[in-house]
């Protein structure tokens, strides 16, 4: 699904394991999601810094089993 915003245009699809290069560009980095990406619900607090290298093991786990959510792309850029 496509649709165009204000700032460009904007591209929502499925989070698949073939996106996975594009996962990591949102997540990684400084922050709450580059330390807990998208485990906080799964663990709770433990889904802290400290734990990072797993919580993202468990998202790709995740993403390859069945996609979690979705991507959005501004310009074809993940956002």
């Amino acid at each position: 699904m496509s649709t165009a915003a204000a700032t460009g245009a904007v591209e929502v699809v499925p989070c698949t394991p073939d996106r996975w290069p594009d996962v990591v560009a949102v997540f990684d980095g400084p922050g709450d999601p580059g330390r807990c990406w998208c485990q906080w619900f799964y663990r709770g607090a433990s889904a802290d810094r400290v734990r990072a290298d797993a919580n993202r093991e468990a998202l790709q786990r995740q993403v390859e089993e069945r996609p979690p959510g979705v991507l959005g792309y501004l310009d074809g850029a993940p956002s």
